[in-house]
């Protein structure tokens, strides 16, 4: 792999080949025109106040590509054969005009962080590798605002490139590294638990394609990702030198370009569809999330972006269908992001459904109160989050409004206890629950979730004797964990039986 970091005073080694992006980079820009000028803004919508901890300009000039005969030919040999306006833009680099913030700075959301213009084909490339700057920004920033959360969030790290990542920003802005151990052979295995669970429930692992690339932290973490996918089935990717490393299949889906240039949603995956017969994939961003429609001839991808009642759905069940009886891949992301939903069961939230990592969450006062509620149902089953949470209280280590605690109470399952209700009963101020903390903690678990690669199960949290708005509470859980790529189940129980009489 190119991207091996290193330490603050060694060299870096050479920029990435071009295969180093998504597949459906390439497939833009034959539909598109390569050497439009287009401008890239980089932004986060949401999270407060954060740290820029690198020189912009230095990063996206490591990131630049380096085109060569062989790879064009690996491309044309999975048919992407690019033109001659795309070499041009790739070999145009020098003219990509790049502006941002300088290293060190502190920028709110909705602020332009940095932007890129230049050549289409050049800025559309990047675009997948400049999202994974991410997870570097949110270390800097947790290292300057909260140093506890930062050692917890990074116990354990999926690979040694995501350890060398975090010494590297820790560094950079002046911050000593914490205990870090790294288990590449549990998020290998994490992630091989839910890829098997995806292939056997399309039934072919021929028919799903990973999608991962921006969700991960680090080009190493996503080859581990790639490496547990290849094992559960999975043929596919849109990481193109990777598929080409792994024996894998690259493969690219329709994006707007190809809609602007052949007028409408359906013309443009017709076209597509006719231009690569032996494969073509498609992300129905506007179709329904993870409902494969089963009366289509194939599966053409899903996406956690829904609308409901979209008159437009019925046309691309249309398209579908004329797909030649083809079996076509399902979208997937490694990364988790894409797939994360919020459900809504009927059940015992002590009795956590789905497989895999998961995380029980719940909401405790700030008084040291444990017996009513929900935690009598906890402490039926398993005496360590109470015993966890009174020591917690007694010891008063960071124990606060916003503050939660994970507490393992079996392989691969943990009960998070989350600080977020004042006192134990509603004042002239209005109920208990306190909802700046609540967003506080669910970002916090947002955090531990993605660590653990866990989901998050619950009950109505903060609605029972916390007195909370479930409707506000539900926009938090969106905001902070699904938003995020956590999937959550939250779970009612059944009614009760009429009363014999």
């Amino acid at each position: 792999m190119y991207v091996q970091r290193h330490g603050p005073n060694e060299k870096r080694k050479m920029n990435p080949p071009l295969l180093s992006t998504d597949g459906y980079k390439f497939s833009m820009a034959e539909a598109g025109a390569p050497l439009r000028r287009e401008t890239f803004y980089y932004t986060h919508r949401k999270g407060g106040r954060q740290l820029l901890p690198f020189d912009v300009e230095a990063e996206v000039k490591r990131l630049l590509p380096v085109g060569s005969d062989e790879d064009y030919a690996y491309l044309a040999a999975h048919e992407y054969e690019m033109g001659a306006a795309f070499k041009q833009a790739i070999a145009s680099t020098s003219a990509l005009q790049i502006d941002g913030v300088p290293k060190g700075a502190w920028f709110f959301p909705r602020e332009s962080v940095f932007s890129l213009s230049g050549p289409s084909a050049v800025v559309s490339w990047l675009e997948p590798l400049l999202l994974q700057l991410n997870f570097r920004i949110q270390v800097a920033t947790l290292a300057a605002t909260d140093r506890s959360l930062l050692d917890r969030a990074l116990t354990t790290v999926t690979c040694e490139e995501q350890r060398s990542l975090v010494i590297e920003t820790l560094d950079a802005v002046g911050v000593s590294a914490p205990a870090m151990t790294v288990d590449s052979d549990g998020y290998y295995a994490r992630v091989k638990a839910q890829a098997t669970e995806l292939v056997e429930i399309v039934g072919d692992g021929a028919r799903l394609f990973e999608v991962g690339l921006r969700s991960a932290t680090c080009l190493k973490q996503h080859r581990i990702a790639l490496q547990a996918c290849q094992a559960a089935g999975v043929t596919r990717t849109s990481h193109v030198q990777f598929a080409q490393e792994l024996g894998l299949t690259p493969v690219g889906t329709m994006g707007h370009e190809h809609v602007q240039r052949y007028g409408s949603d359906v013309l443009a995956f017709r076209a597509m569809r006719d231009s690569r017969r032996s494969r073509s994939s498609r992300r129905c961003n506007e179709s329904s999330a993870g409902a494969a429609d089963s009366s289509a001839a194939g599966v053409l991808g899903f996406s956690a972006h829904r609308r409901r009642g979209d008159g437009r759905i019925s046309s691309r069940r249309n398209a579908r269908r004329e797909n030649d009886g083809r079996g076509e891949p399902v979208r997937a992301e490694s990364g988790r992001s894409n797939m994360a939903d919020l459900f809504y069961v009927t059940g015992d939230a002590t009795v956590p459904a789905d497989s895999g990592p998961r995380i029980i969450a719940h909401i405790c006062n700030d008084v040291g109160g444990w017996g009513r509620g929900f935690v009598l149902a906890l402490s039926k089953r398993w005496p360590e989050p109470e015993a966890a949470y009174r020591d917690w209280f007694k010891t008063g280590d960071d124990f606060d409004l916003g503050k939660i605690r994970l507490v393992g109470i079996a392989p691969a399952l943990w009960v998070a206890n989350m600080i977020a209700q004042e006192g134990l009963h509603a004042t002239a101020a209005g109920p208990p629950i306190r909802y700046d903390a609540l967003e506080r903690c669910l970002g916090e678990l947002a955090l531990a979730s993605t660590r653990l690669s866990a989901t998050v199960h619950m009950p109505r949290i903060g609605a029972g004797l916390a007195g909370g708005d479930w409707k506000q509470i539900e926009r938090l859980i969106r905001d902070q964990l699904v938003d995020h790529g956590v999937s959550v189940t939250v779970y009612d129980l059944p009614p009760r039986g009429p009363v014999p009489t």
